[in-house]
């Protein structure tokens, strides 16, 4: 699995592709629950956390686009107030949720199983791309050293992979409406 900055990199680039003009506040709180989608598949680790260990359910059905489906559906309407439609919200939320999924497709994974159920319910094989881009998170999977786990120079390197790999299509949206914007200024007055 990549980590959170991953996931979250890609939330705000798939945010960046709205048309809406929004107020501060609202863009604010748009991003940060686009943040939050984005790695929600990854709550699965708050059980195991409480057993005693946080990987026991990691990769389990919230890594599937039936939950993607379900999720966009029951919380799409959060998107709907700066999208202005439900449709558009349930698409943007399931867009969000997916690109974990992709992200943890393309992902080195260690652990068994290895992959994620990607198409459950319909079938319970685990999948994994042949083709990996990014590196695994190490960590533990003992509650009490979890969290200190994840802090080592694997996992920072993975990190600045994703940032190297992923920045680009956050900056990307933004540099080309500017472009649009100023090539359109400069057509005009041209005439």
């Amino acid at each position: 699995m990549p980590s959170p900055i991953a996931h979250s990199l890609a939330g705000i680039a798939l945010g960046e592709t709205k048309q809406t003009s929004l107020t501060r506040s609202q863009i604010i709180s748009f991003y940060l629950w686009s943040i939050f989608f984005a790695n929600s598949p990854d709550l699965d680790f708050i059980p195991g956390f409480f057993t005693g260990n946080p990987n026991l359910y990691h990769h389990g059905i919230t890594h599937s686009l039936g939950s993607g489906i379900f999720v966009a559906f029951a919380f799409g309407w959060i998107f709907s107030k700066y999208l202005g439609s439900y449709k558009k919200g349930v698409l943007l939320l399931f867009l969000l949720y997916l690109s974990h999924l992709v992200l943890d497709y393309l992902t080195v994974d260690t652990r068994l199983p290895i992959g994620e159920p990607l198409f459950w319910p319909v079938s319970h094989r685990y999948l994994i791309s042949p083709i990996l881009i990014f590196s695994d998170v190490q960590k533990t999977s003992n509650s009490g050293t979890f969290l200190r786990s994840l802090f080592v120079r694997h996992n920072f390197l993975g990190m600045v992979r994703e940032f190297l790999i992923l920045f680009p299509f956050v900056v990307a949206p933004p540099l080309w409406r500017w472009w649009q914007k100023n090539h359109r200024l400069n057509n005009v007055r041209e005439f």
